[in-house]
Parts: C-alpha cells; sequence; structure tokens
C-alpha cells in the first residue's frame, strides 16, 4: 500500500516562524497575510506564531528572551506549552537555521501548501498529482485548476466569488432552529431584546450628554459579561483613568450583584472616601474578592484615536481570547479627513470595518462605543441623530444606537411606563412615575436587529451605577407626545 501523501512542508513553516522572531518587524508588511490556522500545521509553531505576535502587537522595541518570557508568564497554558517546547532553545535553533533574506521564498512556500491543502479539502485531485504540484508556483496552480474557482482560494488571496442567495434557505432555517443567531445576553433586559444578543460583526452605540453616565452605563454591561459570564472583554477609555474604572466596577458590582433587589444602594464616593459602615464595608470586600477571582475584563488607558494602533491593540487582545471590545469615548482618528463631522463618520466606518467577519477585512469582533451629545441637545425633549456631537451620519454605520437623556421633572407628570421586565408578573401594565426617582428616557435611533424609534425608560441611581430599564414610554395624551417630537424638530 502507496504511503499517504501528506499536504505539509514544516521546514517552510518554521523557517517563517524563525524569521519573524529575528524580525519581528516583518509583522509590519505580513500581519495581514497570514491566517495561524490555515498557513501552519503544526500546533507547536502556531502557539510560536501567536507568542511573538502578541510580543510584536504590544509594542516592545526589543523582543528578547526576557520580553518573551514576560508575555508567557501571563497565560497559565502558555507557560505549559512554553515548557514543552523548551522555551527559548527551540526559538534560538530556529533562528539560527534562517536567512532573513530568503523570507520571501519561505513565505510563497508556506502560502502555497496553504492553497494546496485547501484544494484538497474542496476535492480537487491534489494527492494524485502531488509531485507535480508542489513544484509549481502558486499563480500556475491558479492557472492549472481554472481560476474561475476563486471561493477555493480565498484563503490565499482572500478573493470570493458570488453565490446564489436563498439556494440553501431550508438547511438555514433548520440550523437557526438548531444555533439561533443570538449574542451573548447583556443586563439590560430591553436593549438586549432589542438587538438579539451582542452579537460579533455588530458595533452598537450609547451617547448621553457629558456627566449623565455613559461610562458608568456601559460598565453594568463589561460587569456581567466578563465577571459574571466569565467572557473576556475589553475595555479602552481615553478620558478617565484606571483608578475611576475600578470605583464604577466595584461599586457596579456591589450594587447590580450583592445588594440586588435589596432595597439598599452603596454609593460610590462613600466607597472611595472610606465613609462606610462595618457591614457595607464587609459587603463591599466580599465584592472585591469575588472581582479579583473571577475578572476577565482587560482594561487599557490610552490615548489611541488612529486606525492602525487601534487595530494592532484589538489584534492583540483577540489573540488572548478577547471577541468583545468597549471605546469610551468614541472621537475620530487622526487620519481621517475633512470637517470634524466627516471625520466621525469615517471613523464610524473604520470601527465597523474592525468588528466586520475576516471576509470583510475585519476581525470578527462586537464593539460597543460611547459618544456625547451636543450641548443644544440638553435643551431638546427628542434626542435624534442630529444631536449626536458633529457626525449626525454616524449611525449609519451602526447597527444599534440609543441615547439617553434625564427626565425633568415636569416630564415625569406627563409621561409614564409601560412595564417589560424580565419574569415580572404585572409586564404591560401602565404606570406613573415617582416624581422623586430619576429616570432617563432612551431614544432608538438605530436598530438593525429589530424595533427602532422606540423609548426606554430607564431608573437610575448615578452614583450606585444603577440603571434598571423598566420598560417603554407611554405619554398621557397626544400633546405631551407631540411637544416632546416637535420641540427639537422647532428648536
Amino acid at each position: 500500500m502507496a504511503e499517504e501523501v501528506k499536504i505539509i512542508d514544516i521546514s517552510s513553516e518554521s523557517m517563517v516562524i524563525g524569521c519573524l522572531y529575528k524580525n519581528p518587524n516583518l509583522f509590519f508588511e505580513y500581519d495581514d497575510l497570514i491566517f495561524p490556522e490555515w498557513d501552519f500545521t503544526h500546533d507547536d509553531l502556531k502557539f510560536l506564531y501567536n507568542l511573538i505576535r502578541v510580543c510584536y502587537h504590544t509594542g516592545y522595541k526589543n523582543i528578547d528572551e526576557t520580553i518573551i518570557n514576560v508575555e508567557v508568564n501571563k497565560n497559565t497554558e502558555w507557560i505549559e506549552q512554553y515548557k514543552k517546547l523548551k522555551g527559548y532553545k527551540t526559538i534560538s535553533r530556529l533562528m539560527e537555521k534562517i536567512n532573513l533574506d530568503d523570507f520571501k521564498t519561505y513565505f510563497k512556500e508556506l502560502k502555497k501548501y496553504n492553497l494546496l491543502r485547501e484544494l484538497d479539502r474542496k476535492g480537487f485531485p491534489v494527492k494524485e498529482k502531488f509531485e507535480k504540484m508542489k513544484k509549481l508556483e502558486p499563480e500556475e496552480i491558479y492557472k492549472y485548476y481554472d481560476y474561475s474557482l476563486s471561493k477555493t482560494f480565498s484563503h490565499h488571496q482572500g478573493v470570493e466569488d458570488s453565490v446564489i442567495l436563498g439556494k440553501n434557505a431550508t438547511k438555514v432555517l433548520e440550523q437557526w432552529k438548531k444555533d439561533p443567531d443570538i449574542g451573548i445576553p447583556i443586563p439590560y433586559y430591553i436593549t438586549n431584546n432589542l438587538i438579539r444578543g451582542w452579537r460579533t460583526t455588530c458595533l452598537c452605540a450609547t451617547g448621553m450628554h457629558s456627566g449623565c453616565g455613559k461610562s458608568r452605563w456601559i460598565s453594568n454591561i463589561a460587569f456581567d459579561i466578563g465577571i459574571v459570564q466569565q467572557i473576556p472583554l475589553l475595555v479602552i477609555v481615553n478620558e478617565d483613568d484606571e483608578d475611576i474604572w475600578n470605583a464604577i466596577l466595584q461599586t457596579s458590582v456591589v450594587n447590580n450583584y450583592f445588594l440586588k433587589d435589596k432595597g439598599k444602594v452603596i454609593n460610590e464616593s462613600n466607597i472611595i472616601t472610606g465613609k462606610l459602615t462595618d457591614e457595607e464595608f464587609d459587603i463591599c470586600m466580599k465584592a472585591a474578592k469575588w472581582i479579583e477571582k473571577n475578572s476577565r475584563i482587560y482594561f487599557q488607558e490610552t490615548q489611541i484615536y488612529d486606525y492602525n494602533s487601534l487595530k494592532r491593540l484589538l489584534k492583540v487582545h483577540k489573540l488572548k481570547g478577547v471577541n468583545y471590545f468597549f471605546y469610551d469615548t468614541f472621537k475620530p482618528f487622526r487620519d481621517t479627513k475633512g470637517a470634524t463631522w466627516e471625520a466621525f463618520v469615517q471613523t464610524s466606518e473604520m470601527l465597523k470595518t474592525l468588528c466586520a467577519n475576516k471576509k470583510k477585512g475585519g476581525l470578527n469582533m462586537a464593539g460597543w462605543i460611547t459618544f456625547q451629545l451636543t450641548d443644544d441637545s440638553q435643551f431638546d425633549r427628542i434626542l435624534t441623530s442630529t444631536s449626536v456631537a458633529s457626525g449626525k451620519q454616524i449611525k449609519h454605520n451602526l447597527n444599534f444606537m440609543a441615547m439617553h437623556r434625564p427626565l425633568t421633572y415636569a416630564e415625569k407628570s406627563k409621561v409614564q411606563v409601560k412595564i417589560f421586565e424580565k419574569n415580572n408578573p404585572f409586564n404591560g401594565d401602565i404606570i406613573s412615575l415617582d416624581p422623586y426617582k430619576n429616570y432617563y428616557i432612551g431614544f432608538v435611533d438605530k436598530n438593525k436587529g429589530g424595533l427602532d424609534k422606540i423609548k426606554i425608560i430607564t431608573e437610575v441611581d448615578k452614583g450606585g451605577v444603577v440603571f434598571k430599564e423598566l420598560g417603554y414610554a407611554v405619554f398621557k395624551n397626544k400633546e405631551d407626545e407631540d411637544s416632546i417630537e416637535n420641540r427639537n424638530k422647532s428648536g
């Protein structure tokens, strides 16, 4: 029996890895051209590739054994695999074997074998003609198998062919039944239902005026996903710092988990100024220990305002298992052109590209940005995309956008709420608002996941980082609703 043909070239794979360790700056040109899951056949080589890529994207200027050890020790699984590979000794041997001047040759061989494996998976008789195929250039292989079959080569050049929409409608329907198109849940029940969960490739946005609590609002999502659900996520901030977010996060956890439904809230200012009773301190200490044990929230305080830097940052965390990120607060990139509002729109387009799937050149991630509303809109009762600071066209690049503002004392008597809460037996009932409580009204201006142009009523304790979605806004009479709708139009 003839020996089975294996379409692998460990030598070329190893040489490419050795070159990347010898000169990590090769990533500048080749980063977007290498797909480790397709280009490397050996798990050890995939590991070494991901390791040097993390080191490069972290921003180290000189990557040596010490730097590599630092990155390895951040990940328990990596420590074990690194030891199994005999650590830096293996890396040194790989670097000794290569000639940097021959990198393009190594890379071409790497991609050629990637292409041949893909052709084999698609049913082409590659193994039967392997001895001939492996001597050809990738372009010659294309011609041999007919370039019109472009989808076969998608992982080599990113070329895709068109498809007949609806051709597999029954299979798609069965797949939705088996695996519904629903993202991970967020702790805001109404918003979660509107967007069908937070799904990868989706870019969502929340807007508020300055001082209304944009960061606090999203911190509840971060706490629920990164601590309760144990799903890794990244929080990128460009206005606040780690101390501020530590205070927000601890307050959020205490009040939304340890004191939930107990009729009590501990104010953030009391926590950070040490003005807690013994009982409150014990509760906060339990929360702090729970956070330390369970947090999967990566935090990055930065002044990133350009596309490439943000992309590099997201790629590093993608390798750490992160598929969800927050960007607080959204500002235009420096590498955009035109007026301020045009820069906002261009930046939102770039963010959407980063979230897109790999076919569209993205990272297959889910993003949630916060943005500040214009000062003029503080006097508007209705909030639409015209209220977004400097960029009213931003919503066209978003999957979901909602804007929230506080209700005035006078408005509380004009607006009621139709209850819609998880497992609430009184759902559907319409109740009046308490004039002595704080409420926000949220205007859903864009939602690709379903309903939009609706208004959400949220009970708010900003100091306690508590935002409780109660239901939908209901107006006692048409005149009250018209006064809210028309004020912005005439203002």
